[in-house]
């Protein structure tokens, strides 16, 4: 295979886009993270009840703290998407050209700082959807996110279908118009 490669700029959007999967999968936002936290606070909540009735509280108090704590629980999940998640890719955003070039057997990763060989079965995962690809190569990092309005170099629909045959079944495509 001739080495096929693109060159792009992320942008704020489709990167926030491509953290919100990474976590969805990985991270804070994983179902099973989600649930660890609200099932604290929904510990911490009935214990609070349980207390409240051995005091003889009023049930409206018991019922109220009821859903205060289910309301803590939902905030959780909201504040994490819509807060922390955005703090992350702010911060983290570059506006700058990156480079990503497909080989037979790896990829080559190139920012105006850094410059990174990876095989195929290294990569996590990529995750296509409405013209955005996430490449997760290291769980612990930023993923790249590639928005096909922002390709400078290089065809975006070449590029995502080269990629999605390496990749195999890590590849997950929801479609979408790019």
């Amino acid at each position: 295979m001739t080495p096929y490669g693109i060159v792009y700029k992320e942008n704020l959007y489709s990167l926030q886009e491509s953290v919100t999967v990474w976590q969805k999968k990985i991270g804070v936002l994983k179902l099973g993270t989600v649930l660890k936290i609200d099932a604290v606070i929904l510990s911490i909540d009935l214990v609070l009840c349980l207390l409240m009735i051995l005091l003889k509280a009023d049930g409206i108090y018991i019922a109220m703290l009821a859903v205060l704590g289910i309301l803590c629980a939902a905030a959780v999940y909201i504040v994490t998407k819509n807060s922390f998640l955005k703090e992350i890719t702010r911060v983290n955003f570059q506006n700058t050209d990156k480079q990503i070039v497909l080989f037979e057997d790896r990829i080559e990763y190139v920012t105006p700082f850094s410059k990174g060989e990876y095989f195929y079965d290294e990569l996590v995962f990529a995750h296509e959807k409405n013209g955005i690809i996430t490449l997760l190569i290291d769980e612990a990092s930023l993923p790249c996110s590639i928005c096909a309005h922002e390709v400078k170099k290089g065809n975006y629909e070449t590029f995502s279908r080269i990629l999605r045959e390496k990749m195999g079944n890590r590849y997950i495509f929801e479609g979408g118009n790019a």
